[in-house]
Parts: C-alpha cells; structure tokens; sequence
C-alpha cells in the first residue's frame, strides 16, 4: 500500500511525498527480506531522483536495484533497471 501511495504522488509529479512513502515501503519490504519488492521499489526511488533531476544520487540508488535484481536473478528487473540508468 504505501508503494502504491508513492505511486500516486509521483504521477501527480510530487516526487518528495512519493520518495517519503517509497523509503518507508522499503524499510518494510527489507525488514520482511521481499528482494524483489525491494528491487521494485528501489528503482522507483531513483526514478525520483531522476525526476528531480538529482543524477548522481538517481544512479546510486539505480545500482543498488540492480544489485538486488541480480541477487535474485531478475532478468527483466535488470534490462528495467540498467533502461533507467541510461
């Protein structure tokens, strides 16, 4: 739910409400240890960060997704992840 929330926010383009419920989404999808909700969420993040045109902090947290997707062998995660980062 609160990725869904974030999901929101960022389509009515108010990127800081949407990185706030994305970070909590994350602390939560991590502490359950969901790899790929964590992947998902990540790369939402740096979408956020992209979108406020905060480059170097959008690819820091691009390469944390990839590296979960990896973990987890998501191949599509992965092409979606390394698409944003380019």
């Amino acid at each position: 739910t609160l990725n869904n929330i974030g999901e929101v926010y960022d389509s009515e383009t108010k990127y800081e409400e949407a990185r706030k419920f994305y970070e909590r989404a994350l602390e939560i999808r991590q502490a359950i240890q969901d790899k790929v909700g964590s992947g998902s969420t990540l790369n939402s993040i740096g979408a956020v960060y992209r979108n406020l045109q905060q480059y170097e902090e959008a690819l820091k947290v691009y390469r944390q997704a990839l590296e979960v997707r990896k973990e987890i062998n998501d191949r599509v995660g992965q092409a979606t992840t390394l698409n944003n980062m380019g």
